[in-house]
């Protein structure tokens, strides 16, 4: 039985790496193998999923919003709430802003936070930290309507990610 050689691309590390005959493999410094806090690739992807599912969710929120403002949208939008366009993009603003919030939870366990806390590597302060400057720079990356092209592009890529592994993820938008 030969092996083939994968190298890394260019946006990637390698999990494994070669360490001379009999040896093929050697584990990646991610601690795959060993003991210690960990979350899987399927949890992680799942959840990474989940927030940029509600990025877009959110998105389409705050931009009901602006366009309620915006010409020549305004007008559309008024003729087709009346009265309660008000009420509607208020409610709309509210649910993006809670929208967001309730993101961090699954965000918070794909990236480790609760397994780190757990296994005592990090105290919930430390994680929380941590924890938080990533969810904004993921925030950054990922939200908003100019992020669109790279959200689809990460979501794709997550599903194709969990697919090479062997779990079909879902394919309805939640």
């Amino acid at each position: 039985m030969s092996t083939k050689k994968i190298k890394a691309g260019p946006n990637q590390i390698a999990l494994f790496t070669d360490v001379g005959p009999g040896f093929p493999i050697n584990p990646s410094p991610w601690g795959i193998g060993e003991e210690g806090a960990s979350v899987s690739i399927v949890e992680r992807n799942q959840g990474l999923t989940e927030v940029l599912k509600a990025f877009g969710k959110i998105s389409q929120k705050r931009g009901l919003a602006k366009a309620a403002i915006t010409q020549p949208r305004d007008k559309e939008i008024e003729h087709r709430y009346g009265s309660q366009t008000r009420k509607i993009v208020s409610g709309a603003l509210k649910n993006a802003n809670i929208a967001e919030k309730q993101s961090q939870w699954p965000f918070e366990s794909a990236i480790g936070k609760y397994a780190l806390v757990e296994s005592g590597l990090l105290s919930n302060d430390e994680a929380l930290g941590l924890a938080e400057e990533m969810f904004g720079d993921y925030i950054v990356k990922y939200a908003g309507p100019e992020n669109r092209d790279a959200r689809t592009a990460e979501l794709r890529r997550l599903n194709q990610q969990t697919k090479v592994i062997g779990v079909v993820p879902s394919q309805k938008a939640s």
